[in-house]
């Protein structure tokens, strides 16, 4: 093609294999039309089998006056098996994925295409993760009552003990060269949410992974921070932030206990016996005075008495011939 393309003679191509190898990964089924003009390459339909999906793609290459090749494609793969592709990361698993991708490229002289960029787009109808458990860390952290000196590591342990699936993961990424940025994933069901930022260095086979963890079920439980770093293909182990739950389980100790004062104990109030009342006795009513029998009344009676007190005689008549000022 080269030799062709220096002499500026256009071509149209029709290739069908039944199997190809670019740039080290197994095609079959290869079906492709191209044109070849001044140097310019169209591929106008591109198919092949890769990852167990189907691949339709379509794009140009473009050689400049430097010698040097610029590439554009986009296209979709579907039915593809996610787990398969290059630097996978361990601990995933998905039964099958479609992709979209828009992506450039660019190349000198021999050399492999470089500088790739562009946007890529996976959607699973289910994903499920090894070692994350939050179903379980909920049931535990719902259930404490204080703040168990062994918190974070026993929180920890569950979470690893066992596996969490998510339906409907739609994942939007960003390649920069040798660096996928995860965009946006986030994932959910009825136990957890999950909101997760991470790059992946394809160079060198490893991922930084930070995740927000949010469990439904459990009341006053702030978002739990996760992060995860390391080889891609050996599952490093989570970190899980203790802040949150100890500042959780601060919030879930008991009220204290109210201090009991002394008991006091009262004495028992003295009781009056009042006399036996014969019950011929005549009750009289509130308020009446009775004279006993036999003492003089009128007239009789007020002589006794002074008789009897030394009160002086006095009129309660004024003096004559004197006058009261008036107050």
């Amino acid at each position: 093609l080269g030799a062709d393309m220096r002499q500026r003679l256009p071509l149209s191509l029709r290739l069908r294999a039944d199997k190809a190898v670019a740039r080290g990964l197994p095609l079959d089924k290869v079906e492709t039309d191209m044109k070849v003009e001044d140097g310019l390459i169209e591929v106008s339909a591109f198919k092949a089998g890769i990852w167990s999906g189907a691949l339709t793609a379509q794009g140009k290459l473009q050689r400049g006056s430097d010698k040097s090749w610029s590439a554009e494609t986009k296209g979709d793969l579907r039915g593809l098996r996610p787990m398969q592709i290059p630097h996978g990361i361990a601990g995933l698993s998905a039964d099958e994925a479609d992709m979209r991708f828009a992506l450039s490229a660019q190349a000198k002289g021999k050399e492999s295409f470089g500088e790739v960029k562009g946007d890529i787009f996976l959607s699973m109808p289910r994903l499920t993760i090894d070692g994350f458990d939050p179903a379980a860390l909920a049931a535990y952290l719902d259930g404490i009552k204080g703040a168990p000196q062994d918190l974070a590591t026993t929180a920890h342990k569950i979470l690893r003990g066992g596996a969490a699936t998510y339906a409907d993961v739609q994942v939007d990424m960003a390649r920069d060269d040798q660096k996928i940025t995860l965009k946006s994933l986030l994932i959910g069901n009825v136990d957890s949410s999950v909101r997760t930022d991470a790059t992946l260095d394809l160079g060198a086979g490893k991922y930084d992974l930070k995740s927000f963890m949010t469990l439904r079920r459990v009341e006053d439980l702030e978002p739990l921070e996760i992060t995860r770093a390391g080889d891609a293909g050996k599952a490093p182990d989570y970190r899980l932030q203790a802040k949150q739950l100890t500042d959780f389980a601060a919030r879930r100790m008991p009220p204290p206990e109210p201090e009991l004062l002394p008991a006091i104990i009262a004495e028992p109030a003295p009781v009056m016996t009042l006399p036996d009342v014969d019950a011929d006795a005549e009750m009289l009513p509130p308020g009446y005075l009775s004279v006993p029998p036999g003492l003089p009344t009128d007239e009789a009676g007020e002589d006794m008495l002074r008789d009897i007190l030394p009160v002086e005689t006095e009129t309660l008549a004024p003096p004559e011939n004197v006058t009261t000022p008036l107050p």
